[in-house]
């Protein structure tokens, strides 16, 4: 619009120009005329003068003609270019319009499918991480399963161990009792042993004892028996002689007591191990 405007005040003042040239090569030819005529001069002077004002005129208005033509060509052309200026101003706009409202388009669809895009990519992503920490909670119940069964198994282990090592002192406490009953049972049957071959001598003892006796008794009484038969073959001192054999009588059966209490003592004393 702007230029517009300076193209229609730029032609105004063309036109003015063209016709102010054209008016002042009439007033120069006629003036020219005129002096010539009213001033009664030399008439080559005169003509000259006239000639000069003519062509001065002449040009004038050809010149006037000529800026009348320039006017309007340049005017036409002014008015031209601002038309085709204005034309492509307004197919500009309309382009840029256009343009503006295509890449405004554009726009508003790279962002809705950039909107879209991550959308989907946050979609995905979301996918992606849900997954993810669905096959991390798996591997961790997993790895979790897998602990708790190597625990279970350790803990088997260690209580298959603890078992074993019970059953091991316990056996060894059998050893050892096995053992000890076994030299206890050695030592009382070594006790009975010596009891029994303290008995049997006891017993011999008391037999030889006995029999030792019993031959000491016998020979009192073998002894005795002579000098009975003497004193009851003579008829001499026969209530003398009857006393001994009372009295070999009772010793026999005092160390036949005596003997049978030796053998019981012997025997008791055999059984206690005590002398």
């Amino acid at each position: 619009m702007k230029m517009m405007k300076t193209a229609i005040v730029t032609a105004s003042v063309l036109a003015s120009a063209s016709i102010f040239a054209q008016s002042a090569g009439v007033n120069a030819d006629a003036s020219a005329q005129v002096n010539v005529q009213q001033g009664g001069l030399v008439s080559g002077v005169a003509n000259t003068v006239k000639n000069t004002a003519h062509t001065v005129g002449k040009t004038a208005k050809h010149a006037g003609h000529v800026a009348a033509d320039t006017t309007v060509k340049a005017t036409k052309k002014t008015t031209g270019k601002v038309t085709e200026l204005s034309s492509k101003a307004a197919t500009g706009t309309k382009h840029l319009a256009t343009e503006a409202a295509t890449g405004t388009k554009n726009l508003a669809t790279e962002a809705a499918v950039g909107t879209k895009n991550f959308a989907t990519k946050t979609a995905t992503g979301t996918k992606n991480l849900a997954t993810e920490a669905a096959v991390g909670t798996k591997n961790l119940a997993t790895k979790a399963a897998t602990g708790t069964k190597n625990l279970a198994v350790e803990a088997k282990a260690d209580t298959k161990a603890s078992v074993d090592a019970v059953k091991t002192k316990f056996a060894e406490k059998q050893a050892d009792k096995k053992e000890f009953t076994a030299e206890k049972q050695a030592d009382a049957q070594a006790h009975v042993d010596a009891v029994k071959t303290r008995v049997a001598q006891n017993q011999a003892e008391q037999k030889e004892f006995v029999a030792d006796t019993k031959a000491d008794a016998q020979a009192q009484l073998n002894a005795a028996q002579p000098a009975h038969s003497i004193n009851a073959n003579t008829g001499v001192n026969v209530g003398v002689n009857v006393a001994p054999v009372g009295i070999n009588a009772s010793v026999n059966a005092d160390a036949q007591a005596s003997t049978q209490k030796a053998e019981k003592k012997s025997w008791i004393k055999g059984l206690f191990g005590t002398n």
